[in-house]
Parts: C-alpha cells; sequence; structure tokens
C-alpha cells in the first residue's frame, strides 16, 4: 500500500512538470450537450425506420397466424384420426404434426431476425450519418467534446446542440428504405 501511495506521488509530481499536460491548461475543453435519445425519437429517418418495421411485423405475424390456424386445423383432424387409426399410424401422424409446429416455430424466429437485422442496419446508417453531423456542429461551433445530454446535471442552453443536429439530421436523411434481407424473406 505504502509503494503504491508512492507511486502515485511519483506520477502527480511528474504530470505537473509534463509539458504536455502544461500545454492542455493552456487550451480549454468546450463542451456540448446532445440530446441524443430525442434526436432518435423524434427525427423524421428514425420515425420513417419504425414504421416500415412496423408494416413488415403486421405482414410477417399475418403470415404466422395463417400457419398457426393451418396447424389448428392439422391438430383437430389429428384428434379426430386418433381412434382411426391404430397407435403407430397416430403416432407417425402425431410426429408430422409436431415437425410442421417446429416449421412454423422457426419461420417465426428467422421473421423476427429479419426484421431485426434490417433495423438494425438502418439504424447504423442514421447512426454513421449522425456522428458526421455531430463532428460538422461540434467543430463549427468550436466544441472540443460533446456529451449526452442524460450525463449531464446542470445544463446551460448554449452549449446545447440538439436542435441543429436534429435539423441537419432531417436536411440529410429525410427519409430511409429498411431493407430486408432477400434470401430469408
Amino acid at each position: 500500500m505504502k509503494s503504491f501511495l508512492s507511486a502515485l506521488i511519483a506520477i502527480l509530481i511528474l504530470s505537473i512538470n509534463c509539458p504536455i499536460a502544461k500545454s492542455q491548461t493552456n487550451n480549454p475543453v468546450r463542451i456540448a450537450v446532445l440530446d441524443l435519445n430525442g434526436i432518435l425519437r423524434n427525427a423524421s429517418s428514425t420515425k420513417e425506420i419504425r414504421a416500415q418495421i412496423m408494416k413488415f411485423r403486421t405482414t410477417f405475424e399475418q403470415e404466422i397466424q395463417k400457419e398457426q390456424q393451418v396447424l389448428r386445423d392439422a391438430n383437430q383432424e389429428l384428434a379426430r384420426k386418433r381412434s382411426l387409426l391404430s397407435p403407430e399410424a397416430f403416432a407417425e401422424e402425431r410426429q408430422k404434426f409436431e415437425q410442421k409446429v417446429v416449421d412454423v416455430q422457426k419461420l417465426g424466429q428467422k421473421k423476427r431476425k429479419i426484421l431485426e437485422v434490417a433495423q438494425n442496419n438502418a439504424m447504423l446508417n442514421v447512426e454513421n450519418i449522425l456522428n458526421d453531423i455531430v463532428q460538422d456542429v461540434a467543430v463549427k461551433k468550436g466544441f472540443s467534446l460533446v456529451i449526452r445530454r442524460a450525463q449531464t446535471v446542470v445544463l446551460d442552453k448554449n452549449i446545447d446542440i440538439t436542435k441543429e443536429v436534429l435539423t441537419e439530421l432531417d436536411q440529410r436523411l429525410p427519409t430511409i428504405k429498411v431493407e430486408l434481407e432477400k434470401s430469408q424473406q
């Protein structure tokens, strides 16, 4: 413990006399604040992504519901055949039915994965453009550090760049097309 404390004191003394540390104090850090959650909630491109994903989800759910109805009908038919078939034949029919159930479950998982990948890809495009915009605005206004609004306690309205970034994002990316992977549809 004593050697750790000695090492810490030595580092502090060296950092005080270090020319790099001294040069950093000559240029004060200018901090900007950004409400990232607000931007992602209100940007026209992200609203468009949510709307398209919801439309795809509704279509997929309708497909799955049709498959589930087919399964319910098959289950009822299987129940009627129970007394007519031998135990071996019934077991074989039951196994086929259970495989169909597994296939429909896999289809549902596949569709959810398609939606997840499509949404993530679209949001990644938005985030890349958003990062460029944040950098541009920060440089233009002379900020050297941008932090999320959620991480701040006190906020000076002059350092909040949210509105400017949101406006620029809506201008650069008013809409975006969510693309589903063709091979997985």
